[in-house]
């Protein structure tokens, strides 16, 4: 009898696999049973595994995945680049790991086609940080009296945080996640804080 399976055929396409990671926190002894190391937690906090195919728009559909790019409140590609490029872990992989960290000589192209690279390495375990969550602004802003509570709406929050970053003198932005990442980055005043990569058009 003659065999009704078809022959395998090789996948021609790249694929990158992404691993998202959200920020490490202090785990139950339930969770440590649930998930089994910090790093595991995180990367489910972070939304699982992801497996992308290569193509022009890697980094922007990789922006999207790690929380960096979206339709409404997210829609600038060198603010999502900014943001991702100064997270701290990912500065580490992009400059320890892969010698890809944007340098200030590189024109936005560059760093895209950077990033491409670094995302499509093998060199790193595609462990990439996701968006900085806005926890700790909701908190800040209703402490200043700028929020009325901290279940409020991402448009009232965006509001907000525009009126603090006026009012202290930080950078106008185009996105929340800048917002976002430029306050944190004003609050800390830990002595290890790196130098801020800075995007060129």
């Amino acid at each position: 009898m003659a065999s009704s399976r078809r022959p395998w055929r090789k996948y021609r396409d790249d694929l990158v696999l992404l691993l998202p990671v959200a920020t490490p926190s202090r785990m139950s002894r339930k969770q440590q049973d649930l998930y089994g190391t910090s790093l595991s937690r995180q990367i489910y906090r972070g939304g699982g595994p992801v497996m992308l195919k290569d193509s022009r728009a890697l980094v922007q559909r990789a922006f999207t995945k790690l929380g960096y790019l979206d339709g409404d409140l997210n829609t600038d590609m060198e603010e999502a680049a900014l943001v991702f490029v100064n997270a701290p872990h990912n500065t580490h992989v992009l400059r320890k790991e892969l010698d890809l960290l944007p340098t200030e000589k590189d024109n936005f192209a560059d760093t895209l086609d950077k990033l491409r690279c670094a995302f499509r390495s093998n060199l790193s375990q595609a462990r990439w940080k996701v968006a900085p969550s806005d926890s700790t602004i909701r908190r800040l802003l209703c402490k200043q009296g700028l929020l009325s509570n901290v279940h409020t709406t991402s448009e009232d929050v965006l509001a907000a945080m525009t009126q603090y970053s006026l009012q202290h003198g930080l950078p106008t932005m185009r996105s929340y996640n800048g917002y976002v990442y430029r306050i944190l980055r004003s609050l800390d005043c830990s002595p290890t804080t790196t130098s801020l990569i800075e995007i060129s058009s």
